[in-house]
């Protein structure tokens, strides 16, 4: 084994204990309820070390090592033990471990298979079709997190989260507010002006709790849900124009509207993590393109740096071709 193998392992392995890491810290709801940030690092951090490995897999398959079935698998292993200590799931780790090392064969398998095939050396043909069919694993792993993630919250009934809400109801908030403050004041515009700023604020707090009343199911009393005494809508927010601001009502459902969505989603345990796997696969795959246009020009120049610095060496073979003629 020469210095030259040792020290691709060594990335290799390395590369595959923090991208287990990365993927079992990976919190796919974080893209929802505020934790976008860390979430982006993590998945971006991700297909890197993704990148790295499947590099160094091609780089030491291409080395004619006989040990590369071993080194796969002993990465694997380090990637399969990582991923379990961030999460603690078992089965998961068990299935991510798996469907690591089938992505580590294919790759090797892959890209020897097309480096047989071309006479010239030529990474954009050799190595992009296959990294491009490795990010499918990338959105695999993110359907994989999404199920586990999703079932363990869904047993603690806290899959939608009061943050998760708030994303996702604030547009329809900012609407309904534009058409409240559109109705009072074109049917109550001629008297509110003649009112004083109290009796303006108090009448209009009137109307807002009649409003709540219409909206509640006459037999059960309830809106979404919730009781409509428990509807805040005293927080409702006037200000001296007679303008109202519903945000601080919908702030105070939140808690409420979460647990009743999560009540409802408890019935569905089942399938509901099947769902939102297969929702995730799809919201999540238009990201590999730019992921995959970046590290197509960082290959050409990766790969120009090796040869230039002769960590890897091109020559010319001669080789023998069976014709056919009559």
């Amino acid at each position: 084994m020469s210095n030259k193998q040792i020290l691709l392992f060594s990335i290799f392995a390395v590369a595959s204990i923090f991208s287990g890491l990365t993927f079992g810290l990976l919190d796919v709801f974080g893209f929802i309820d505020g934790r976008h940030t860390v979430s982006f690092t993590l998945l971006t951090s991700g297909a890197i070390l993704l990148y790295i490995s499947l590099i160094c897999v091609f780089l030491l398959d291409i080395a004619h090592t006989r040990k590369i079935y071993a080194y796969t698998i002993v990465s694997s292993i380090f990637f399969g033990c990582t991923f379990f200590i961030m999460n603690m799931n078992p089965f998961l780790s068990c299935i991510a471990t798996l469907s690591y090392y089938a992505l580590l064969h294919y790759a090797s398998y892959s890209t020897t298979q097309r480096f047989n095939l071309y006479i010239r050396f030529s990474p954009k043909e050799i190595f992009f079709p296959v990294l491009k069919n490795s990010f499918f694993y990338i959105l695999i792993m993110l359907s994989l997190l999404a199920y586990g993630q999703s079932q363990k919250l869904i047993s603690e009934h806290s899959l939608i989260t009061p943050d998760m809400l708030r994303v996702f109801v604030k547009p329809s908030v900012v609407l309904l507010t534009q058409q409240i403050n559109s109705q009072l004041h074109s049917e109550l515009g001629p008297a509110l002006a003649t009112m004083t700023e109290k009796e303006r604020i108090d009448t209009i707090r009137l109307v807002l709790l009649k409003t709540v009343d219409s909206m509640a199911d006459k037999e059960t009393g309830m809106i979404y849900g919730i009781p409509k005494d428990q509807v805040p809508i005293d927080k409702a927010e006037i200000n001296s124009q007679g303008k109202v601001d519903l945000q601080p009502v919908f702030q105070g459902m939140l808690p409420a509207l979460s647990s009743v969505f999560n009540a409802r989603i408890a019935q569905y345990a089942l399938i509901t993590p099947f769902v939102i796997a297969l929702f995730t696969f799809l919201i999540f795959q238009p990201l590999t393109i730019p992921l995959q246009l970046v590290e197509s020009v960082v290959t050409t120049g990766l790969f120009k740096a090796l040869i230039a610095t002769k960590f890897i060496k091109l020559h010319t073979e001669t080789t023998e071709i069976d014709r056919l003629s009559l």
